[in-house]
């Protein structure tokens, strides 16, 4: 296996902290509620397993994801720390070109105020984009939060797999 591209995360800051906060810190509590209400040891095994669902929590919201290349193929992976967790491989049969799509996003606030019901955070997604040679088919690979992981993406793809970047532009006829 070569060397992966470890990419960026793969929850944003907001959902990383309800990930951990919220929903760890709850799980947490119950645990502790089951130790020090409860002598028996049953409670102390469940208790004991609520705290290793926090852990697993805490390791979710600590993976990135990335791309690397096994044996002539292309996979994208899931990581935590440089230890691959999950890998789904991606076909690459009819993809010769490789672009980026620049998108304009909006994500609502989890937790408003009476005064901004309606708060959203604007950001820009960088996707890139595996193509056919007419642009008429395209696959997402990975979504990033800045051009320059994206450039260095395509810049990996063209290296290691020989696709060539273009701009996106079908053709239908």
């Amino acid at each position: 296996m070569n060397t992966p591209l470890i990419l960026e995360w793969r929850f944003t800051m907001h959902q990383r902290i309800q990930l951990t906060v919220v929903i760890g810190g709850a799980i947490s509590l119950k645990a502790v509620s089951l130790l020090v209400d409860n002598n028996a040891p049953k409670f102390t095994v469940l208790a004991v397993l609520l705290f290793l669902v926090v852990g697993a929590l805490i390791c979710l919201a600590c993976t990135k994801r990335g791309v690397f290349k096994s044996d002539n193929n292309l996979y994208r992976g899931l990581y935590f720390r440089s230890h691959c967790l999950l890998k789904k491989k991606i076909s690459l049969t009819d993809k010769t070109k490789v672009t980026v799509l620049e998108l304009n996003k909006r994500q609502k606030s989890a937790w408003f105020s009476d005064a901004k019901p309606d708060h959203s955070i604007s950001y820009a997604r960088y996707d890139v984009t595996l193509l056919n040679d007419k642009h008429t088919e395209k696959e997402l690979l990975v979504s990033l939060d800045t051009k320059e992981l994206a450039q260095k993406t395509t810049a990996f793809l063209e290296q290691q797999f020989g696709l060539v970047e273009e701009v996106y532009s079908p053709d239908f006829r």
